[in-house]
Order: structure tokens, then sequence, then C-alpha cells
């Protein structure tokens, strides 16, 4: 499946509820996140030193620091955080996806879950690599 970074970043983020499960969803959600994540660690990296570079350290409601930085959009910083992170961030990647059946999610998961993780559902009788 050929995918920018920022979408392996947003599905990454949709697969993450998934992991504690004990089943196929939850094996497949895994797979993928470590597929994922190989696939965009220069990315991940280079977001991580810019959100350094343009945010600011989060703070706790006791007033310390949380050892987190953060970027709000509202940030003054967060357009020119957009513009260097942008050419990074639509660079595409094969990737490959562990696929399940939409079988073995009907009856275990809410619409709203199935939307969410679609694009690693198929049409089949049994698991496979695309």
């Amino acid at each position: 499946m050929l995918l920018s970074n920022i979408d392996m970043e947003n599905k990454i983020n949709s697969l993450e509820k998934f992991l504690n499960r004990q089943d196929i969803i939850g094996y497949a959600a895994a797979r993928n996140i470590r597929r994922l994540q190989d696939a965009s660690v220069e990315y991940t990296t280079i977001r991580e030193e810019l959100l350094h570079k343009y945010g600011t350290d989060e703070i706790d409601k006791n007033g310390q620091p949380t050892g987190r930085v953060g970027l709000q959009v509202s940030s003054p910083a967060f357009k020119d955080f957009k513009a260097e992170i942008e050419p990074y961030a639509i660079i595409e990647h094969e990737v490959s996806i562990f696929k399940i059946p939409y079988e073995t999610v009907c009856g275990e998961l809410t619409g709203s879950e199935i939307l969410e993780i679609d694009w690693m559902l198929e049409d089949s009788d049994s698991p496979v690599e695309k």
C-alpha cells in the first residue's frame, strides 16, 4: 500500500486503541503499527525535532513540566512548523499491510471502529499480506 508519512502517522494513531485486544484484530493492529513505524522512522525523528524547535514544554496542573513538548494549532509557531514539516509529510512509501477479512470484525467492532480500520480489511476467507 502506497502511503505518505502523514497517512502512516494517522493510521498508527487509529490502531493504538486496538492493541489491548487478544485476538486477530489486536494482532493485525500490532503488526501494522510496527510496519508503519518502521517505514516512517525518519519522518518521526524530523517531526519530533521540529516539535522541540517550535513547541513549548507542557506543564501539569501543579505547574510542573511533564517532560513532553506540545504545539497547538493556535500557536503562532504552528505555521512555521507546518511549512517545515510539509515536504516530509507528503513523502510516500510502499508498506506491506497485514489485512484481515471483514467477517472477522463483524460483531466484534462497532461501525465507527470498522470505518477507522477499513484500510486493513478485505473481503476474503483468510488473512493475507498485501
